[in-house]
C-alpha cells in the first residue's frame, strides 16, 4: 500500500519544481498518450542528476526509484526518500533491493531502475545485464521505456554548471511475457538495450541541437586523464573554454557540444582524428587496455585516501587508513604510504568499482569495501582500468563496473 507521504510529496514537486525545471531545460515528451494506466516498471538510459526527477514529472504516478542512497549527500538522501525511493548498494548484487523491488510490485506500486547501474560519464549508455530482463519477466508488468536525448549535455556528470539546449524523452511500452519467447529473456534483453542505447554526444550533434554554456570546459579533469600529444597521466587542466595539458603545454577548445573548436584534436595514436571529447574518451578507454595487455608499471594517483570500515561488533564506521599513492601494476591494484606498501588486491578479486558523484569511490571485493577520496584527481581513469580488464580478461576474472 502506497504511504500517504509518497503521493504528497510527488505531488508537492510535480506541482511546485516541476514547471521550473522542465521549463529550465527545454524538456519535451513523445509518447505520453502510451503511458500504461497500470502499474509499471520504468526502465531508462541515466546521465543526469534530474533523470528521477524530469521522468518522474512526465508521468501521473508516483515512482518508487531503486537508488543509489547510501552515496549521496545526506540531503539528498532524505529527498529521494520522501518520494518512496529504496536503497540499492552500486557495484554489486544486492539481494535485499531485489526483494524490495518484488514486494513494491506486488503491492501495486510502479518501480523505476536505471538498468546501466550508473549515470554515464561520457553520454554513452552502457552495459544492461540481461538480469533486468529476467527482471522485468518475474515482475510481469508493462515496461515504460524512457530514452534521453539531450540530458547528458545539459549537465554532463563531471561538469561545474548546467547548459542550455534541448532535452527529449521518448517513451515507448514493452510487454515482457509477449516478447520473451526464449529462455532468460534474451529477446526482450535484446529490445531493452535497442531502445536505451545512445550516444548523447553524437545524437545532438547529429541533429543540430546546440547547447550554451559560458565555461564548458570546467570539471572536464575529472573525465580526460590522458594526453593526446604527449600521453601523460594525469596532465590535464581543463577552465573556460580550454583544455590543456601540464607536461606537453598542448591547448583546446570546446563548445557546449564538446565539438572542438578550429580543427579536430590530433592524437599520434587515432586514426581518423578526434572531433569531440566523445572520441577522446573512446580513445582513453582503448588505450587503458593496451596499457593493461604491455603489462609493467601502468598507472599511479597521488594524494589518495584510503579507508576501511572498524568496529562491525558495534555497526560499521569509516576510518582513514593514511594518504598516499594508488598504484596498477600489471594486474595488481596497490596502495603505498610512503613507500610502503599498504593494502594490494588482484583485479580478479575487484567485483567493483563505483564513483558516487564525486565524493568518494568505492571497491568491493568479496563482502569487504574499501573507499578512497581522490581529493579532485582523476577517478574515472581508475573505472576505465578496470573496465578494461573486465573486457580483455587481464584480470583472470569478471569485474562488475
Amino acid at each position: 500500500m502506497k504511504t500517504w507521504y509518497i503521493d504528497a510529496t510527488w505531488s508537492a514537486v510535480r506541482a511546485l519544481f516541476s514547471p521550473a525545471m522542465l521549463s529550465r531545460y527545454s524538456v519535451k515528451a513523445r509518447c505520453l498518450e502510451c503511458l500504461p494506466g497500470e502499474p509499471f516498471l520504468l526502465l531508462s538510459n541515466h546521465s543526469n542528476e534530474l533523470d528521477p526527477w524530469v521522468l518522474g514529472s512526465l508521468v501521473d504516478r508516483p515512482v518508487r526509484y531503486m537508488a543509489n542512497l547510501s552515496g549521496v549527500a545526506p540531503l539528498k538522501a532524505a529527498m529521494a526518500f520522501l518520494v518512496g525511493a529504496y536503497g540499492k548498494v552500486k557495484g554489486r548484487r544486492d539481494r535485499s533491493a531485489l526483494r524490495e523491488t518484488l514486494a513494491l510490485a506486488a503491492a501495486g506500486e510502479s518501480i523505476g531502475i536505471f538498468p546501466e547501474g550508473d549515470r554515464s560519464w561520457d553520454g554513452k549508455t552502457s552495459g544492461i545485464d540481461p538480469s533486468i530482463a529476467k527482471l522485468a519477466i518475474r515482475l510481469d508488468l508493462p515496461i515504460l521505456l524512457a530514452r534521453q536525448k539531450g540530458a547528458y549535455l545539459s549537465r554532463p556528470r563531471w561538469a561545474a554548471s548546467s547548459r542550455r539546449g534541448a532535452w527529449e524523452v521518448d517513451f515507448s511500452v514493452l510487454r515482457p511475457k509477449a516478447i520473451a519467447n526464449v529462455a532468460g529473456g534474451l529477446d526482450l534483453h535484446g529490445r531493452i538495450v535497442e531502445i536505451l542505447a545512445h550516444d548523447d554526444i553524437e545524437a545532438c550533434n547529429r541533429d543540430l541541437i546546440e547547447f550554451s554554456c559560458a565555461n564548458p570546459a570546467n570539471g572536464l579533469h575529472r573525465l580526460l586523464w590522458l594526453c593526446p600529444a604527449c600521453e601523460g597521466h594525469d596532465t590535464i587542466t581543463a577552465r573556460g573554454i580550454s583544455i590543456r595539458c601540464c607536461e606537453c603545454k598542448s591547448i583546446w577548445t570546446i563548445d557546449a557540444n564538446l565539438r572542438f573548436r578550429g580543427s579536430a584534436l590530433a592524437s599520434r595514436r587515432q586514426s581518423p582524428p578526434m572531433c569531440t571529447v566523445g572520441d577522446w574518451t573512446s580513445w582513453q578507454s582503448a588505450r587503458a587496455k593496451t596499457l593493461l595487455l604491455e603489462g609493467g608499471m601502468v598507472t599511479v594517483t597521488d594524494g589518495v585516501e584510503l579507508l576501511c570500515r572498524s568496529g562491525k561488533e558495534h555497526g560499521p564506521s569509516w576510518v582513514s587508513a593514511g594518504t598516499g599513492s594508488l598504484a596498477l601494476r600489471g594486474a595488481s591494484l596497490d596502495f603505498f604510504i610512503e613507500g610502503t606498501k599498504s593494502f594490494s588486491l588482484n583485479l580478479g578479486e575487484i567485483g567493483g568499482f563505483v564513483d558516487n558523484f564525486n565524493r568518494f569511490s568505492s571497491i568491493f571485493a568479496g563482502r569487504e569495501e574499501y573507499r578512497l577520496l581522490f581529493n579532485g584527481a582523476n577517478a574515472y581513469k581508475w573505472q576505465q582500468f578496470i573496465s578494461a580488464a573486465r573486457t580483455d580478461g587481464t584480470s583472470g576474472s569478471k569485474v562488475a563496473v
